[in-house]
């Protein structure tokens, strides 16, 4: 099965998760991330929230090291809400479809070729800060909110499997067992950029840049930082004088996990660097 075959087999239950997500929240609370994490708090993938005004009409959903896995654009008719999600090259993977039927919310996911993606309808069944989720009228599992903004997935009997934190700052956060890291990076211009991160223990950090058909083009810093908050200067030009235009990935590891993975643009002033 194929990664995105794989994320989609385990978005299932997060799926539900989201779905009972945006009947709770408000739209012009624009939550910019919702997180989803594992019992055992490891980092599993983000939903990233766009708007337009105060309605929610695009989500772009990555894996925790910001690989990219689908977009969705969300429609509202007068049958239902449709969410159609695709991938990196714009074909279509699936097409939901939200309907009410008397108090409950009726999710339907299909393919691109109209197979059944849930093995049946999925209900939704509740109000406040609970719900079940309900499948040919058995229960499948069950959503929690906090007040602290988390939202719990549980099995049957209560057992926490998944939750997911909303998070409307910018700059994504991961979670791993052992660190944490809250990665930003600021764009100075004229090839500049300032990367700013928190550790909860000593680790090197190394960034380096890929080119877009996935060539190793060289490493631009590495370090050893103490715990706490950090910050790294990069200055692309000095670092690399003779790299060429265009656009490149920067890739950021700490302690050999990747943290970031962004695209950023590197230009020749006319009279050189």
């Amino acid at each position: 099965m194929s990664r995105t075959g794989e994320m989609y087999k385990i978005g299932k239950m997060l799926c539900a998760a989201l779905f009972s997500f945006l009947i709770i929240v408000h739209a012009d609370e624009s939550v910019k991330y919702l997180h989803f994490y594992d019992a055992a708090d490891n980092s599993i993938m983000f939903y990233e929230f766009k708007y337009e005004g105060d309605v929610n009409t695009e989500r772009t959903l990555y894996m925790a090291d910001s690989t990219f896995i689908k977009r969705t654009i969300i429609e509202n008719t007068a049958g239902g809400t449709i969410e159609t999600s695709y991938n990196f090259n714009g074909d279509t993977l699936f097409c939901s479809k939200i309907t009410t039927d008397g108090n409950q919310k009726v999710l339907n996911v299909k393919d691109q070729f109209g197979v059944d993606q849930l093995d049946g309808d999925v209900r939704f069944n509740g109000d406040g800060n609970e719900y079940d989720i309900l499948q040919s009228g058995n229960l499948i599992n069950k959503i929690k909110y906090a007040d602290d903004g988390t939202i719990s997935i549980c099995s049957n009997d209560g057992e926490v499997l998944y939750y997911a934190k909303m998070k409307s700052n910018v700059g994504v956060i991961y979670r791993y067992k052992n660190n944490q890291i809250a990665p930003v990076l600021k764009v100075l211009g004229n090839n500049r950029f300032e990367f700013s991160f928190n550790l909860s223990e000593p680790s090197t950090v190394c960034g380096e840049l890929i080119s877009l058909s996935g060539r190793q083009t060289g490493k631009i810093f590495k370090k050893v930082f103490a715990a706490g908050a950090g910050k790294e200067m990069i200055n692309v030009s000095k670092a690399m004088p003779a790299i060429a235009n265009g656009v490149y990935f920067l890739i950021v590891t700490v302690d050999g996990k990747k943290v970031m993975n962004k695209k950023i643009l590197i230009q020749r002033s006319a009279g050189g660097f």
